[in-house]
This record gives structure tokens, sequence and C-alpha cells, in this order.
């Protein structure tokens, strides 16, 4: 198991993870704790977004790196109405 620090404004979490998982795992434990749809929060390693897909095991994880998130938001809609998201 493996404890990764996740960090957005004031707000940070310790998760407790299997390395072998895949970072949508994250995701899933996350937007429990936070109150959002997994689909709608993007991880950022070091500043870089994570491709959901990637196993945590592949991340180049060290006691440096920070892990933070951004929200799925929308932030206006197109001219047929719909709505225009956003990561923030």
């Amino acid at each position: 198991m493996l404890y990764i620090l996740v960090k957005r404004d004031k707000d940070s979490y310790y998760l407790l993870v299997d390395p072998a998982e895949r970072v949508d795992s994250i995701c899933r434990i996350l937007g429990r704790l936070i109150g959002n749809d997994p689909q709608d929060i993007q991880l950022l390693l070091n500043g870089q977004p994570i491709d959901a897909d990637l196993g945590i095991f592949d991340l180049d994880l060290d006691e440096y790196s920070t892990v933070t998130y951004k929200l799925r938001t929308i932030v206006s809609h197109d001219a047929e109405m719909k709505p225009v998201y956003e990561y923030i």
C-alpha cells in the first residue's frame, strides 16, 4: 500500500492506495471525499495532467512529487446552449 498526498488550495488528503491499481482509482476515492463525480476530476503530477488509465506504479512518484487536482466546471455555453467545460 502507498500513501499519496493530494492537494488543492487549502484542502489536502492522504489517500491509501494499492500501487497495482490505476490512477482512476485515486479519482474514485477522492470523488467520494469531496462529493464530486470521479469523471470530473483531473489529477496532475508536478503540474502535468495524469492519464487515468496509467498504473499508479508507473508514475514517477518520490517524496518531492506534488499531486494536485482540478475539477471540471462549466465555463460558458456554446451557440446551441450546450455547456462548455474546463478543468479549474
